[in-house]
């Protein structure tokens, strides 16, 4: 079991939730703003969206050490 993994669910989970209820605090921030400046709002929240079920789904991939992550 590679526990990388845990720390991608939350994380990912984050994401998807900071991208679908819009939140305001976290897309007035940093490299999020500039998502926001250089994509739009919608198109920003679409992406942080998408990154989030993507870590979350590599994050499951991970824990149950599928291919990508097997040791070698």
């Amino acid at each position: 079991m590679n526990y990388w993994g845990l720390l991608g669910l939350p994380i990912g989970l984050f994401f998807v939730c900071a991208g679908c209820l819009d939140w305001e605090w976290f897309f007035s921030r940093g490299r999020q703003k500039l998502a926001v400046q250089f994509f739009g709002r919608q198109n920003a929240r679409m992406l942080y969206a998408f990154l989030g079920v993507m870590v979350i789904v590599f994050g499951v991939l991970a824990l149950l050490n599928l291919p990508p992550f097997q040791p070698k």
